[in-house]
């Protein structure tokens, strides 16, 4: 497909055609899809061909209404699903313009990285709660995603995930959610999410179509009341933290 595709072209072409083809993918064991056109990708080629100026035309949540969903998410979590007795520590891995961050700021111990946005290195130590909304489907390398994730949940921890899964009942090709001009590299089905998070120390759960669980199965937490979580989840919209297109 070319290059310019949008998530929101369903309306009409956000961007003109760029010329790029970008080829896709899908793996017939696990049912992942994935393009190697980004592989070669510095940061800064990431920056100047997706993450740029225009990036909020492709992606008009971005800046402020999807950090102030997702916030809203986590102190639903954390205040219902959650039991721990101290403040959590919370990691933002792929924190996009750190919005979401400043807003939990009295509810948790919370960080935000992003390797587009901040200058600020990737926090070493280990955290209660790894965030990581839409972020998965923009890494070329999942397992090393999934392997820095993994090496931040503590004992006792969770990281909570969001990405659309591929769906079975239509073409990938007409999906709305593979889209190059979004930075939306690797799409995943549970087979695969299950694969990748085994691979490297996690045990993953589906909790719908967009939001997802990992926790270290040697010390899962005891804290997290996950039938109130599933039932946070379930509750909401289609399309909570992306584009609501068909």
């Amino acid at each position: 497909m070319d290059f310019a595709r949008s998530c929101g072209d369903a309306d009409g072409a956000v961007f003109p055609p760029d010329g790029r083809r970008v080829t896709y993918v899908r793996c017939a064991r696990c049912g992942l899809v994935f393009t190697a056109h980004f592989d070669a990708y510095s940061p800064d080629d990431f920056r100047r061909e997706i993450y740029n100026d225009d990036y909020a035309r492709a992606d008009p949540l971005y800046a402020s209404v999807r950090p102030a969903a997702n916030a809203s998410l986590l102190r639903a979590v954390l205040r219902d699903a959650c039991a721990w007795t101290h403040r959590p520590a919370l990691l933002d891995w792929g924190a996009g313009s750190g919005a979401m961050v400043a807003a939990l700021g009295d509810v948790a111990d919370a960080v935000g990285w992003d390797p587009y946005s901040h200058d600020a290195p990737l926090p070493a130590r280990g955290f209660d709660v790894v965030f990581c909304s839409e972020v998965l489907e923009h890494v070329p390398r999942p397992r090393e995603a999934l392997a820095s994730i993994a090496a931040r949940v503590r004992p006792g921890g969770f990281a909570l995930m969001s990405t659309a899964l591929v769906p079975a009942d239509l073409p990938v090709a007409s999906w709305w959610y593979l889209a190059p001009r979004n930075g939306h590299i690797t799409l995943y089905t549970p087979e695969a999410l299950t694969r990748a998070c085994a691979d490297v120390g996690l045990r993953y759960a589906t909790l719908s179509a967009e939001w997802h669980l990992a926790e270290r199965p040697d010390a899962p937490c005891d804290a997290l009341r996950r039938e109130d979580l599933a039932r946070i989840i379930a509750a909401l919209p289609t399309g909570f933290v992306s584009l609501p297109r068909g």
